[in-house]
């Protein structure tokens, strides 16, 4: 029993200290994800970082989103919020967006909304341009084995498809038209509702491979929208830190884990709590009734430390 004790008190004591840091620490909830602020004034998320550093001419910004090292500003204009990196793009969001995309980024989502990208240095962008060498015409077969349409491709010199074109033969309200071309340069503007549904060339005629890399930008683990890092970069200027959980949860913590505790140490008693009185002997759980008590311990132990820790499940 002592040995027990030693041990449930053991990890009570290590949960509540993790837990209790964890919940208190200060920090913005940006991207989906918990940053937390350090003593520096930077946010952190794993390997990325975002600094916020006053200038005379307004706030620059010094980001890492994975191996994206690159800094940048933001600007309240009238029509909206603009930011403009030294990667060579700026991107736009409309003011009728701005507060719903706020409301987005407070609930953990990331929503990108309507956005304008300006590219000012398509050099300087991460993206991928590369020669056409051929076209491709591929079947697409019915269950019974025919052939009930057709889907083009052009292949890349490294092997990469780019799909264009697809015709149904018995039903040509599922066609897909052949996607406008677009040459994309230096101090042109595009909107994020369409450029999905072009093909983009550079002035040398080589197809553009990554197209989503246009309003997307990588953070080691994934990929993020530039609308919705500017998003978070107006909530770093407005310097609204929050803290990461409430420590309500930790006495909802010790409550749960002292019952789990309870059951696993006294099953006997915590089954027949408060109905003893309905029983003329000493009523007695048989083996399989012990081993479901203390299983029922267990998990009410295991919801104790789930809530404990619920903030970094957001």
């Amino acid at each position: 029993m002592k040995r027990k004790c030693i041990i449930l008190g053991s990890i009570f004591m290590f949960f509540l200290v993790v837990g209790i840091w964890l919940n208190g620490q200060k920090g913005m909830n940006l991207m989906s994800d918990f940053w937390v602020l350090k003593k520096d004034g930077s946010l952190t998320h794993q390997d990325n970082r975002i600094l916020c550093v006053d200038e005379e001419d307004g706030k620059r910004f010094e980001i890492t989103l994975g191996e994206n090292v690159f800094t940048a500003t933001i600007e309240e204009q009238e029509d909206g919020w603009y930011m403009e990196s030294d990667k060579g793009w700026g991107i736009k969001i409309p003011a009728e967006n701005y507060l719903s995309i706020m409301v987005g980024i407070t609930g953990g989502t990331l929503w990108m909304g309507d956005a304008q990208l300006t590219i000012q240095d398509i050099d300087a962008m991460d993206l991928n341009f590369e020669a056409v060498k051929e076209e491709e015409k591929n079947y697409m077969y019915g269950e019974d084995g025919k052939p009930v349409g057709e889907s083009y491709h052009l292949i890349s010199e490294s092997g990469q498809t780019i799909s264009y074109r697809e015709v149904w033969y018995d039903n040509p309200g599922f066609d897909t038209p052949q996607q406008p071309l677009e040459m994309i340069k230096d101090g042109m503007t595009l909107d994020s509702e369409n450029y999905q549904n072009k093909l983009f060339v550079n002035e040398k005629g080589e197809y553009l491979m990554n197209p989503n890399r246009l309003f997307m930008i990588s953070d080691g683990q994934g990929y993020i929208s530039k609308a919705g890092l500017l998003q978070a970069l107006v909530k770093v200027a407005e310097g609204k830190v929050e803290q990461r959980g409430h420590l309500s949860l930790a006495a909802a913590y010790i409550l749960f884990y002292a019952l789990g505790t309870a059951i696993l140490l006294w099953p006997e008693k915590m089954a027949f709590l408060g109905n003893r009185w309905r029983f003329r002997y000493e009523p007695e759980l048989s083996d399989e009734g012990l081993v479901m008590e203390m299983l029922g311990g267990v998990i009410i132990i295991g919801m104790a430390v789930v809530i404990l820790f619920l903030p970094l499940a957001g």
